[in-house]
């Protein structure tokens, strides 16, 4: 009985292993996907549970559910602009833009967090990225609430203070 079930469990994880081979993404990146369980946390705009996790090697556009905010993560960094936002002001680094033409704010490897002075929104495809799941490239993760996106640089961070941003229409939050 023993040995039946060990072959059993053996050709679960070979199916397993066989599917996410065959997996992807049409834009030709490497994913890895996790699932994590956890308390629900509380953001500016909602609460979300922690959901999927997944890890791209190339650019990455996508977009909180609700679409009001678009993000890219790449090498390196990750922005996010919020074209429709009704903050009260701009981020000190970008409080200086003679015109920005919509708030957006972006996050660094080394925990460099700015505003831009963005001329252009971001363009392309953007995939949504369901409340609570997170894509990550190299150092970044990026987790997406009902209408947020929150981003840091998870090395960086620590249980007292992450080190990122939280931007959705209202209001944006720098850590």
């Amino acid at each position: 009985m023993r040995l039946r079930q060990t072959l059993v469990l053996s050709v679960i994880a070979v199916l397993a292993l066989g599917t996410a081979a065959c997996g992807g993404s049409e834009s030709g990146s490497t994913t890895t996907s996790t699932s994590a369980s956890s308390a629900p946390t509380t953001t500016a705009s909602s609460t979300t549970v922690a959901g999927s996790t997944r890890t791209v090697t190339v650019d990455t556009r996508f977009a909180s559910p609700d679409g009001s905010v678009t993000c890219e993560i790449v090498e390196g960094f990750a922005r996010c602009d919020v074209p429709d936002a009704d903050w009260p002001d701009l981020p000190d680094t970008a409080a200086s833009c003679e015109s920005p033409a919509f708030p957006s704010l972006t996050v660094a490897t080394g925990g460099q967090v700015e505003g831009t002075c963005a001329g252009g929104a971001l363009t392309g495809t953007a995939e949504e990225l369901p409340a609570g799941d997170s894509i990550e490239f190299g150092d970044l993760r990026c987790t997406s609430a009902a209408s947020s996106v929150k981003c840091v640089v998870p090395s960086l961070t620590d249980d007292d203070q992450a080190v990122g941003f939280e931007v959705d229409r209202s209001s944006f939050t720098i850590y």
